[in-house]
Formats: C-alpha cells, sequence, structure tokens
C-alpha cells in the first residue's frame, strides 16, 4: 500500500510553485520571440501575425453556451485528476478519458463549427468535397494524375489517400459531424496504444500511462485530432516508431512498411520520416560506436518505391508526377528558401515554435 502510494506521489511532476514559475518562464519568452522577430521584420519591410508565432488564431468572445460548457469540461477534468490520484487507470480508460475531453472542447464552439466545419470547410477546399463527389473509387484512383488540377485545394496538394479516405467515412457514417467523431476515435485510440507500446519499454507501467494521458491533453491533440486527416497521420507516425525501435525482426519490418505506405498514400511529407529514420541510425551507430547500418532503411525505401511502381502498373497512379504537381501548386515561384529566404527562415522558425507552444509542459 505505502509502495502504491509512493508510486502515485512520484507521478506529481510539478509542484504549484514549479509549475507557476515556468509558466511566467514561458510567457515571458514567448512575448520576449514576438517583439524581437516584430523588430527584425521591420527591416526587411515584413511583418508577422500580431500573435506570431500563433499563426492562425484569433481571440474570440465566448457564448453563454460555450462559457457552460468551458466549465463542465474544466470541472470534469478535475474529477477526473481526483480519481487518477485515488484509483489506478489502464490504457483503455486513458483512451475514453482523452476521447471525451476532446469532443467536450471542441462543443465549445458549438454542433457546426465544432463538428461540421472541421470537415466541410468554410470556403469548399476540403477534402471532403471531392470526396463525396467520387462515384468509383478505384476509378478516381487511376485517373487522380489527370483529375489533380480540378480538385479542390487541400486535394491537388496531397495523395489520392487523403480524399479517399473522407470517401470511405462518408460511405460509412453520411454526417459530416460523425466523420469528424470517426477520425476522432481512430485517431486517438491509434496513438494512445502505439505510443504508450513505445513509452513502456523505456519506463514503468504506471509512468507510461500518465505520459500518454498528458499527450492526449496537448492543446495540438485538443484542437486538430477532431476532423483532420493529419491526426490519422500522427497516429501512424507513432505507429512507425512503435514497430521500428525495437530488434527489427520481419514482423516489425512488415508494420513500419504498412505504415509508411499509409502515411505516403495521405501526404508527401513522408520523405521526412524516412530521413528521420536515417538519422535514428546514425545516432543510434554513433553511440554503439560502430560502422552505421541502412540496411533496414535501404529496405523499408525500396519496398514503399515497388509498391507504387505495382500502383503505376495497376492502377496507372504516377506518385512521383503528383507530387511534383503539388510541389509546385505549393510552391508557384519555386523552391521556398531561394524564392523568398526571410520568409522562409521565418516559417520554419514559426513551426518550431508553434509546436513547442503546444506540447508546453509535456515537453519537460
Amino acid at each position: 500500500m505505502a509502495d502504491t502510494e509512493v508510486k502515485k506521489n512520484n507521478l506529481e511532476l510539478f509542484s504549484y510553485k514549479e509549475i507557476t514559475f515556468i509558466s511566467s518562464i514561458f510567457i515571458g519568452f514567448w512575448i520576449g520571440v514576438n517583439l524581437l522577430f516584430k523588430f527584425i521584420s521591420s527591416f526587411f519591410n515584413r511583418t508577422v501575425g500580431r500573435y506570431w508565432p500563433i499563426g492562425k488564431v484569433e481571440p474570440i468572445l465566448p457564448t453563454i453556451f460555450g462559457i457552460i460548457i468551458a466549465a463542465i469540461v474544466f470541472i470534469s477534468f478535475l474529477l477526473i485528476l481526483k480519481l487518477r490520484s485515488k484509483y489506478e487507470f489502464n490504457l483503455y480508460i486513458v483512451i475514453i478519458i482523452g476521447i471525451l475531453l476532446i469532443i467536450g472542447t471542441n462543443i465549445f464552439h458549438g454542433l457546426w463549427k465544432g463538428f461540421v466545419t472541421p470537415t466541410e470547410g468554410s470556403g469548399g477546399i476540403t477534402y471532403y468535397w471531392d470526396a463525396i463527389e467520387i462515384e468509383d473509387p478505384l476509378e478516381f484512383l487511376r485517373t487522380f494524375n489527370q483529375r489533380q488540377h480540378k480538385l479542390e485545394g487541400h486535394s491537388r496538394r496531397h495523395p489520392p489517400g487523403a480524399v479517399l479516405l473522407y470517401y470511405f467515412l462518408y460511405k460509412i457514417f453520411i454526417f459530416s459531424a460523425l466523420i469528424s467523431v470517426a477520425i476522432l476515435i481512430i485517431s486517438t485510440i491509434f496513438s494512445a496504444i502505439f505510443l504508450y507500446g513505445i513509452l513502456k519499454r523505456e519506463i514503468n507501467n504506471e509512468l507510461a500511462l500518465y505520459i500518454t494521458f498528458l499527450f492526449l491533453l496537448i492543446p495540438a491533440i485538443q484542437i486538430y485530432y477532431l476532423a483532420n486527416n493529419y491526426a490519422i497521420i500522427t497516429a501512424l507516425i507513432l505507429g512507425v516508431i512503435y514497430f521500428y525501435m525495437p530488434p527489427n525482426n520481419r514482423i516489425n519490418l512488415i508494420g513500419t512498411i504498412c505504415c509508411l505506405f499509409l502515411i505516403a498514400f495521405l501526404t508527401f511529407m513522408v520523405i521526412f520520416i524516412l530521413g528521420v529514420l536515417l538519422c535514428f541510425e546514425t545516432i543510434k551507430s554513433y553511440k554503439n560506436k560502430r560502422v552505421t547500418n541502412f540496411k533496414n532503411v535501404f529496405l523499408i525505401s525500396m519496398s514503399l518505391f515497388l509498391i507504387y511502381v505495382v500502383f503505376l502498373v495497376l492502377f496507372n497512379f504516377n506518385y512521383i508526377a503528383s507530387f511534383l504537381y503539388a510541389s509546385q501548386q505549393e510552391n508557384p515561384q519555386g523552391f521556398w528558401l531561394f524564392a523568398d529566404p526571410f520568409g522562409y527562415f521565418v516559417s520554419r522558425v514559426e513551426n518550431i515554435l508553434e509546436i513547442l507552444f503546444f506540447i508546453k509542459y509535456f515537453l519537460l
């Protein structure tokens, strides 16, 4: 009994004094960075957003409904923390709590803005509007290269899997709000399972559960895990890490390849994940003082290449041509680093700081 109490106390990572101190440093740092980049931008006759490095945000006055929902979610969260201090949670409970909290924080905006708009969008540029026009998914895949330029903004900058994901969800759930919730549930379940599995190899079960719970509380998860295909991509990236990290037997490699294939079918950013695997192998070799072995990364990369060769032969889908068109649409003036070095630099810093901003205490 005493050991259990000590273990639970050890999970209290920060005292109230430490939270206050860290929060003060955090707020001061962000104000300082904001003012610094506004000052630097003035020398280039450029501007950054008012709330930089948060790119797209504007404060809104909450409605009475929103205030009531926020109060309910906050009280529920305090109750959850109280129960956690008395009872042991398992992974299933953590997943259910995470899903309910994400739903609660989005109900704050109302049913339409909170659940329908994330899927349908407000300007007709989302995958949803292309997905509901599909009559034959195989025909859509076969003709994707020819029709890519006619698709909505998001669709033509991504591989066909992004639209097909919404097509199948639409066929199953029909209503946009249910599609949003389905993406939330799928993403949360697999993210929690993979993250917990990764952590459990390195730390004890109780702490692994606690960190998984903290992960689901990150503002970015609370915001983007409802109706955003990058929520599913995030879960799949965790899947890549889960399968790749242990000794690479055949099953692990197959799991890694499957996750990477699905990521590549949803986004062209898969190339960065392969780069991360290369860095991981390099660091591991340096720590173990041996020659770097890229065999597994090579096998995975060749497997992905062969899969898309098969797609080219069977479905006439040219992945490279699709990527080049999407790249041209995203950067019509050429590689952004050369076309606008200052804008590229500021945006990269913004991306990194925005991630750190949303991770907050989870990073510590």
